[in-house]
């Protein structure tokens, strides 16, 4: 109205995870296909992380019980809301926190902590718990300390190379600088 216009400020990360759905079929309720998707993805992972924690099988039977029967859990997948990813990537990156540390897995926690931040703003504590838990398990592990600090540096330099690539992208492709 009166050539004025609400210029959302949304991260990408969400809605190109929703794009694969919408080539198949240019429909809204597609969506919902990739919300489902994403839960069944953050069950597995869910069971995953269970798996390396926990040997008792009734203990992870009755856990995956209480994850699947959560309100939370089934409601969110019928909605178009970025927790859907938000919630898989954070398991994705617990689930890598707990592997041993190597390079690899350092440059895949970092691509999730800052893949948490693109999808939604407001994830900025999750990106940054994922960063502190990382530097955490690195320091107080059994490694060298030429190792601890190859890692490190390895994460950190990961972390802004991502941080780097999500700001040339969003200035580029939605004009808007997430560093200013």
């Amino acid at each position: 109205r009166e050539g004025r216009v609400i210029k959302p400020n949304v991260p990408p990360l969400y809605s190109l995870s929703l794009l694969p759905a919408f080539i198949i079929k240019s429909d809204p309720r597609m969506s919902y296909y990739t919300n489902v998707i994403l839960a069944f993805i953050a069950l597995l992972l869910f069971w995953s992380i269970l798996r390396k924690i926990i040997t008792n099988k009734f203990a992870l039977f009755f856990l995956l019980i209480l994850y699947i029967t959560n309100y939370f859990i089934y409601w969110v997948p019928s909605i178009i809301m970025a927790e859907n990813l938000t919630l898989t990537l954070y398991l994705a990156a617990v689930y890598f926190l707990l592997s041993k540390t190597t390079k690899v897995i350092a440059f895949i926690i970092a691509l999730f902590a800052v893949g948490s931040y693109a999808t939604k703003y407001a994830n900025i504590p999750i990106t940054l718990s994922i960063a502190f838990v990382f530097f955490g398990k690195t320091i107080f592990s059994s490694l060298k300390l030429n190792q601890k600090i190859k890692f490190l540096l390895f994460f950190t330099a990961s972390v802004a190379l991502f941080f780097l690539a999500l700001g040339i992208f969003e200035a580029l492709v939605i004009d808007n600088n997430i560093f200013a």
